[in-house]
């Protein structure tokens, strides 16, 4: 009986040394790479999504940031006094749907107000959308002239996607809130001095196109500089 309980405990040993078996080693396998596609399909996921949500916020915070500093611009517009002119120069000096030229009082205090010309531009081919500036000469007042180099260029918008002729960047207001039309382009000089708010619609898509939708911010700004309260804004 000692012997047969040696042999036992040495068969039992051995069958314990011996490790898995084919079967199990298979199924342990096929578990394991159950697990890896899971897990791989969850990180690739959350990438996606939190890659998503970054493009999201960098099209919303660029719209936003260019569309604060245009409606602050917009909002400044002023005519200008102009020598031999009774009427001054409106506050658009050039107007048209990816370009805004406009004559305004920004940054001034009342011993030194002064105003500026201001350029905005989008760059279709690039989709950048830039503020050029020219400064006025003080010794021109009170029949404002303006350097004839710009006194600074900066870009605020980058992946400004290209404006569709039903939604162009800039559109322009008339008393009954229509927009006047475009000319060649542009609009006449009677036109420019007609507007009375302007429609500024900004879309911007940083990620690749079809993978995320791009955000689109538009806004109605009028110019309260006119002096007359219209379009109620």
């Amino acid at each position: 009986m000692a012997w047969q309980g040696s042999r036992w405990a040495r068969a039992e040993r051995e069958g314990r040394d011996s490790g898995m078996s084919l079967a199990e080693l298979l199924v342990t396998m096929m578990l394991m790479s159950l697990i890896a596609i899971l897990v791989g399909t969850l990180v690739t996921s959350v990438s996606r999504a939190f890659t998503s949500d970054r493009i999201a916020n960098d099209n919303t915070t660029t719209a936003a940031i260019a569309m604060n500093e245009m409606n602050r611009v917009l909002r400044a517009g002023t005519t200008i006094s102009v020598a031999g002119q009774t009427t001054g120069t409106p506050v658009f000096l050039k107007a048209s749907a990816t370009s805004v030229t406009l004559s305004a009082f920004l940054d001034t205090s009342a011993a030194a107000s002064q105003p500026v010309q201001v350029r905005f531009e989008l760059n279709v081919a690039t989709g950048e959308l830039s503020e050029t500036r020219w400064a006025a000469i003080a010794s021109s007042k009170p029949n404002w002239t303006f350097v004839a180099t710009p006194t600074s260029t900066r870009v605020i918008a980058r992946n400004v996607t290209a404006p569709t002729a039903s939604t162009p960047l800039f559109a322009y207001l008339k008393e009954d809130a229509s927009p006047w039309p475009f000319t060649s382009g542009e609009l006449t000089l009677d036109a420019r001095r007609g507007v009375v708010a302007v429609t500024v619609s900004i879309e911007t898509q940083t990620g690749p196109a079809g993978k995320t939708a791009p955000v689109r911010i538009e806004n109605t700004i009028g110019i309260p500089n006119l002096s007359v309260s219209r379009l109620g804004l």
